[in-house]
C-alpha cells in the first residue's frame, strides 16, 4: 500500500473482539457533555457494545483514516406489523474528526445499507445531541414518539414503498 492509498477513508466490517479498545476509546471520547445518553464504565461499555453486536448479528462497520479506526457504527433489522424495519443502533466518531464530514460518510454507508432491503429505517437520539438531531432531520427523519430523555425517530423507504 503507497503512501497516498493511506490518506483515503475505509468503511469495513469488524468484529468488536479484533478491536474492542479502540471501539471503547471511541465510544468514550464521542459521548463527552452527552453522558446522560450513554453507558458508563469499562465493563458496562463493552458488554453494551457486544450486546449490539450480538443483537445485531453484524460485526460493526467502522471508519478508518491512516488506517486508525476514527469512527463505527452498526445496525439491526428486525420486522414489526410486516414491515422490516432497519435501525441505526449506533454511530460514534472521535471528536478530531467532527465537522469534517466524516459522521454524514459513515451515516450515509450504513443508511445505504438498509435501504436495500428495510421498509422503514429508524434511530433514537438524546434530545440534546442537536449535531446528531440536526443530521437526521435533514436526511428526512422525523420524531414518532419521545420521552423525557429521547426522540425515536423513522424515515420511511420510498423505494421499497414504491416497489410493489
Amino acid at each position: 500500500m503507497t503512501d497516498e492509498e493511506d490518506d483515503y477513508i475505509k468503511i469495513k466490517r469488524i468484529g468488536l473482539q479484533k478491536a474492542e479498545n479502540e471501539l471503547l476509546n471511541i465510544y468514550r471520547k464521542a459521548y463527552q457533555g452527552l453522558e446522560k445518553y450513554v453507558e458508563s464504565g469499562r465493563d458496562n461499555i463493552i458488554k453494551y457494545l457486544y450486546s449490539l453486536q450480538e443483537e445485531s448479528k453484524n460485526d460493526y462497520l467502522v471508519i478508518e483514516y491512516k488506517n486508525t479506526i476514527i469512527g463505527f457504527a452498526i445496525e439491526y433489522v428486525y420486522y414489526e406489523n410486516k414491515n422490516l424495519i432497519g435501525e441505526i443502533s449506533e454511530i460514534a466518531v472521535l471528536p478530531e474528526y467532527k465537522n469534517q464530514g466524516i459522521g454524514k460518510i459513515l451515516f450515509d454507508f450504513i443508511e445505504y445499507i438498509l435501504s436495500q432491503k428495510c421498509d422503514i429505517l429508524e434511530l433514537e437520539v438524546g434530545q440534546k445531541n442537536y449535531k446528531a438531531l440536526n443530521l437526521y432531520k435533514s436526511k428526512g427523519y422525523e420524531c414518532y414518539m419521545k420521552d423525557k430523555d429521547w426522540y425515536y425517530m423513522r424515515k420511511y423507504n420510498s423505494v421499497m414503498c414504491n416497489s410493489s
